[in-house]
């Protein structure tokens, strides 16, 4: 059977058939590579005529696992020559390399072969190329990016000195403990695609040692133990104040922005939360209809919701309907009798799927967007392959009011929220409850605008206290649309309270924390908080009876 190398490994096919014979003879013998003995039957000298259809040749020969690794960095390769790719390439390649250097680059035929040459001769160009790449699809939607705060400037960025670098280094080797070998590149971002001039740092930093087993093509068996890189990407926007850090995990993103902020840009560091998002189904209660936007990229042919999941009577029990594009959801829900009834009365929409057929500007295929979004305030859109795909559902989602993006409070709201703040911060707690919230008369919604709370889906069951000595039931949540019951395991029923008690929020603890120092401070006219421990802050003093007496914010006095 002929193989059909352009659907196998279209990109390292793309290479093959377009780049320069002598960077694909240097393509072959990339260390990346020096691992793969079968592939020595196949590398080329350039000099010699027709030989470099040995390479051509292993396209038809070779399976497509044993190609993959080429077929991955092709990928790379390819990527960067796009248009994107291209204009972060240029930008970030003039600021970077020498003027002999850029001549080189610039000086390649086309884009594929610019790409190419960087990957073989400018390495560290080409992965802040990459990084470039990632941060302006991903940085919005906070999958593996946060973003921090800090004071705006309107002159020169950090101070990119040699021997501040060394400190952020020094920094951070202290703070993560792992031993030497870290690195730091800065590279400047010009302004352009609709965002301005940046400063980006690629920081190389050791991760624990790990191993793993291979086996080569006689079959022996080995260990390789190595360290592996950890890799971490600050992006600092002079103009906006924004510190866009993209490492493994949480806790990792905010010591490497801490330690930024505080040695590169000397700032105290913010805990206020940027660019945060919440996904909000609930308009769904009120039908399946979405409309059809405007847009000069793409335009939009059809938007349905294929399949909702809602809870009736209890949210342990689902009811899921689903469809297909060329259907509407609401024409089949009225067409049922009672069904329309059945979906007004339940008490939670905790999934939906939305398909849209699309066209793209300049090209005649339809194309088709599938994504799911859930109550516990996650979509799949960020787990899509196609970068405009990703933009686009979002863009969507914004148009129809389902993403709903934070501010910061005003003065005045500031004030009003002082009270809620104050107790959320007393109980030190990581969620609330719905429940918790109503009994201190505490809105929620607000909070949730302006990044205190997360919406975090629901609870399952709750305890019933033992008043009967009997010790405490599992009970189970069973909601209404016009309130809820708790059912303890014995069938026995009361009543519970509306549905909006069994929800439960994620507390942004650093960010109320922050705040309320910082309005406290306000209040007292205190001229600095300092923080004895995480319970207790000093406020300063106050004048009684002609004495200084020192004044506390302490919380958790009732544990």
């Amino acid at each position: 059977m002929v193989r059909a190398p352009t659907k196998t490994c279209p990109n390292l096919s793309r290479l093959f058939d377009e780049a320069e014979t002598d960077q694909v003879a240097t393509f072959l013998n990339m260390r990346a590579f020096e691992r793969l003995s079968w592939l020595d039957k196949y590398k080329f000298d350039p000099a010699e005529p027709g030989t470099v259809n040995s390479a051509e040749e292993m396209l038809l020969q070779e399976k497509k696992d044993r190609l993959a690794p080429l077929e991955t960095e092709a990928t790379r390769i390819v990527t960067v020559a796009g248009s994107r790719g291209q204009f972060a390439l240029e930008g970030l390649g003039r600021t970077k390399l020498e003027s002999e250097r850029t001549r080189s680059l610039m000086g390649q035929r086309d884009e594929l072969a610019r790409s190419l040459w960087t990957y073989i001769n400018e390495n560290t160009l080409f992965e802040a190329t990459e990084n470039s790449l990632h941060m302006r699809l991903y940085r919005r939607y906070d999958k593996h990016y946060q973003t921090f705060m800090v004071e705006p400037s309107h002159e020169r960025g950090a101070n990119a000195a040699s021997s501040v670098l060394d400190l952020l280094l020094a920094d951070l080797n202290t703070r993560l403990d792992r031993g030497d070998g870290y690195n730091i590149d800065r590279f400047d971002i010009p302004a352009g695609d609709g965002e301005p001039a940046a400063e980006m740092y690629l920081l190389f930093h050791p991760d624990p040692p790990t191993s793993v087993r291979e086996i080569d093509d006689a079959g022996n068996r080995s260990r390789i133990y190595f360290r592996p890189p950890g890799e971490a990407m600050i992006v600092y926007t002079p103009s906006t104040g924004r510190v866009h850090v993209r490492a493994g995990n949480r806790t990792l993103r905010h010591t490497i922005a801490e330690s930024f902020i505080e040695t590169v840009l000397d700032q105290p560091p913010s805990r206020q939360p940027v660019d945060f998002q919440a996904y909000d189904i609930s308009l769904f209660f009120a039908g399946f209809e979405l409309t059809l936007p405007d847009f000069e990229d793409v335009i939009i042919l059809r938007a349905q919701v294929i399949r909702a999941d809602v809870s009736i009577g209890n949210l342990a029990n689902r009811l899921s309907l689903s469809t297909t594009i060329n259907q509407d959801m609401s024409a089949i829900i009225d067409s049922q009798p009672g069904l329309g009834r059945i979906f007004e009365r339940a008490v939670a929409i905790r999934f939906v799927e939305i398909a849209v057929q699309y066209r793209r500007a300049g090209r005649d295929t339809e194309e088709t967007l599938d994504f799911t979004i859930t109550d516990r305030n996650t979509s799949s859109l960020l787990s899509l392959d196609d970068p405009f795909e990703r933009v686009l559902g979002h863009r969507l989602l914004r148009k129809w009011d389902i993403l709903l993006e934070g501010r910061a409070p005003s003065e005045a709201e500031s004030m009003a929220a002082l009270p809620a703040l104050l107790a959320l911060w007393d109980i030190s707690a990581d969620k609330v409850s719905g429940a918790w919230l109503q009994e201190r008369r505490i809105d929620p919604s607000f909070l949730t605008e302006v990044g205190f709370l997360v919406p975090a889906g629901w609870e399952g069951d709750d305890l019933i206290d033992d008043d009967d000595g009997l010790g405490p039931m599992a009970a189970e949540v069973v909601l209404r649309p016009e309130g809820a019951d708790l059912k303890a395991t014995e069938g026995q029923s009361a009543p519970g309270g509306p549905p909006d008690r069994y929800r439960v929020y994620r507390v942004r603890e650093g960010w109320v924390a922050q705040h309320l120092r910082e309005r406290v401070a306000d209040v007292l006219d205190a001229p600095a908080v300092e923080d004895l421990n995480s319970h207790i802050l000093a406020l300063g003093t106050l004048q009684i009876d002609a004495r200084d007496v020192p004044v506390y914010l302490v919380r958790g006095l009732a544990d």
